[in-house]
């Protein structure tokens, strides 16, 4: 059984806790304020398999050489802890689910840049309207490389939740993109060709389980294949 760390907001933990498992593996939370120095050594490292980094606010817009002209008030603490977790367990080669912020700050980790703004980047479809309470999840068409892991569980063509102000911008080098909005070809799903890395801008903690929606495909699917990296170590 792969014991996992995730990394994110106390806000909706549970629902990636269980999402996990559901599928089958253990897991620690790691939320700040929870004592920063736990993780900031590599002793910490062989107590886990993998590495899970969940959804959030704006990553910092000076890690990918700009000012903040359209980004929400940076959490620098998280940014920090996050890229040194993505490199310690990249040192490692064990494999990482980034998911929404997850997913921009490992493109980020690795020499990416990021939207600010999606409504600016021209990405109008993806954040929750202004005002509403509490905020819904947007849903929209997203096509998949048939090649993909994603095009393999979900066809070339799927309906997926969306709830996200900082969207991709220039693809880190080493990734590949396999996932594109239909409408305005945001970058919605990535992966590494030579590390075990996957990443998807939407939500599948929220599109499984006791969240399964009827408009978008069933999420449990990218945690079911997340653990299946583990077998090819």
């Amino acid at each position: 059984m792969p014991h996992i760390l995730i990394s994110g907001s106390d806000i909706s933990r549970a629902n990636y806790e269980n999402a996990l498992q559901a599928v089958g593996a253990s897991y620690d939370s790691f939320y700040l304020p929870k004592a920063a120095e736990d993780f900031a050594s590599p002793s910490f490292l062989p107590a886990y398999d993998g590495l899970l980094l969940a959804g959030g606010g704006d990553v910092n817009p000076e890690l990918f050489g700009q000012q903040n002209t359209a980004s929400g008030t940076p959490d620098t603490e998280r940014d920090r802890i996050e890229l040194d977790l993505i490199h310690s367990f990249m040192d490692a080669g064990k494999p990482i689910l980034g998911i929404c912020r997850g997913f921009q700050i490992v493109n980020v980790a690795l020499g990416g840049t990021l939207h600010q703004d999606v409504g600016e980047a021209g990405h109008l479809i993806h954040t929750p309207e202004r005002g509403e309470t509490p905020p819904a999840d947007k849903v929209h068409l997203t096509r998949a490389a048939e090649f993909s892991f994603l095009g393999q569980l979900y066809g070339s063509v799927f309906s997926v939740n969306s709830a996200h102000h900082q969207s991709v911008d220039r693809l880190a080098e080493p990734l590949l993109a396999i996932q594109w909005a239909m409408e305005d070809g945001c970058v919605e799903g990535a992966f590494h060709p030579s590390y075990p890395y996957i990443g998807v801008q939407w939500h599948p903690e929220r599109m499984c389980l006791e969240k399964a929606r009827t408009d978008t495909v069933d999420g449990l699917a990218v945690f079911q294949y997340f653990l299946s990296l583990f077998s090819t170590l």
